[in-house]
This record gives C-alpha cells, structure tokens and sequence, in this order.
C-alpha cells in the first residue's frame, strides 16, 4: 500500500510540475506575441481614417484643379477629342509661359463696316466704311500682358488644325442652314516661330443668330469676341468717332 501511495503521489507531483511548465510557456508566448498584437490592433484604428484623409485630400485636390479653370459654355467634346473646358482652361494665363519673340496676330471683323486690327504694326481701323477713314485709323500697342492672354488664347485654339476657310455654323460639307444678312467676316492671323496662319470665315451669321457646331467651333467664336471686347475697350478705340453709317 504504501508503494502505490508513494507512486501516486509522484504522478500527482509530476503532472502539478508540467502543467507549472506549460503555464509559464504560455505566459512566455503571450508576453512575446503582446507587443505584436499592439501593433496590429493600432494599426487597425489608425489606418482607416488615414486613408479616408488621403482620399479627402486626393479629392480636394482634384476639385480645385478642376473648379480653378474657367467657366465653359458647355462640356461637350468636339472632333479632336477636346472638350470645351479643356480648349478654354488651356487660354488661361500661366505663369512663367512667354510668347515667341516674333509671335504677332492680326485680326478682321464686321461691325458697320471693316474693322482690324494687327500687332505686328499696331495699327488699328475702326471702320473702312466711313467718307474720310483716316479719321478711324489709329495705333494700338497692347501691354505685355495683353500679348501673352491673346498668344495664349490662340494657342489653345491650334489654328494649324483649322481649314483656311472655316464656318463655325455649318457643318463642312452639308448645305448651311444657319446664316443671316447682312452677315459678317471673321479673319484670324497667328504669326510666331517663322510661320503664319490664317483662318477666314467668309459670309457667316452675324453674332447672336446661332451657336458653333461643336466645341471647338464654339471655342473659336469665343476667342473672337474675346479679341473684340479686348480691342474696343481700349482708350485709342474709344476716342475714335462714332460710326458714320450703320445697318438699315
């Protein structure tokens, strides 16, 4: 009897002395993992709201590019794959983005008669339809400024990529269906880099009686009365008489 109580107790000391054994392991691994589960619970609550500030941030960002171009008539995409707000935002002035030293324009059009007017001489023509039209003639020499916003307005046009004879009305090729009389003239002469570039618009619809027939053709008219309102809001302009006949 005693032999078997002396055994038993050593069975009951041996199984107290290895579960001690693996109490402490577990207290072992659990110390080591610790730290590492720190980490990934930090990391579970820090990097949500991180990328939600980088997605915020990447979105402002976007929206300010976006909503610091100008505003476009519509957004619509023309032939060459452009939209209107890419042709006007690219008019915008940049900083830092000179025009050629030879860059000059010269530019036509119709109000009672032939007004011009070309860079390169600075000489401005009020009206040609006048008794005496030396009395509308006079010199315009535009600012620094002024040079750049017209170079950068023609560039974002890329007159290369017109037809010499264009009408921003009428699809090429089909039979006009928007005209008017009287009608009008537009005349555009890009000259920079040792090259010249002219597009004519011949016999169109007076402003007001109709919309270019894409993006682009829109873009154009705009750069055109971007250069008249330029043009006959200037003092040389303003201290010309008034038109001696009009439209009856």
């Amino acid at each position: 009897m005693k032999e078997i109580k002396d055994y038993t107790e050593e069975v009951r000391r041996r199984y107290e002395v290895r579960s001690q054994t693996r109490r402490q392991h577990r207290l072992q691994t659990l110390t080591l993992c610790l730290p590492l589960v720190l980490c990934i619970l930090a990391g579970a609550l820090v990097l949500p709201p991180l990328l939600a500030c980088t997605k915020d941030r990447a979105t402002k960002t976007t929206e300010d590019h976006r909503f610091s171009q100008p505003d476009a008539v519509q957004n619509q995409t023309d032939q060459t794959g452009k939209t209107e707000d890419s042709l006007k935002s690219e008019g915008d002035a940049v900083d830092g983005i000179e025009p050629p030293a030879d860059f000059s324009f010269a530019f036509v059009w119709d109000c009672y008669g032939i007004s011009s007017y070309d860079s390169a001489s600075g000489r401005l023509v009020k009206t040609s339809h006048a008794t005496h039209p030396e009395d509308y003639l006079t010199t315009l020499n535009l600012t620094a400024e002024q040079r750049e916003q017209v170079w950068l307005w023609l560039s974002a046009l890329e007159l290369e990529t017109f037809p010499a004879e264009y009408d921003p009305y009428n699809l090429p090729d089909e039979k006009p269906t928007v005209f008017s009389k009287p009608n009008r003239n537009l005349v555009l002469t890009l000259r920079q880099n040792g090259k010249e570039i002219t597009v004519a618009c011949r016999g169109i619809c007076l402003d007001g009686c109709g919309e270019g027939y894409d993006a682009r053709a829109r873009a154009f008219l705009q750069v055109c009365d971007q250069l008249t309102d330029l043009l006959t809001h200037t003092p040389e302009w303003e201290s010309l008489p008034d038109y001696e006949f009009y439209y009856e």
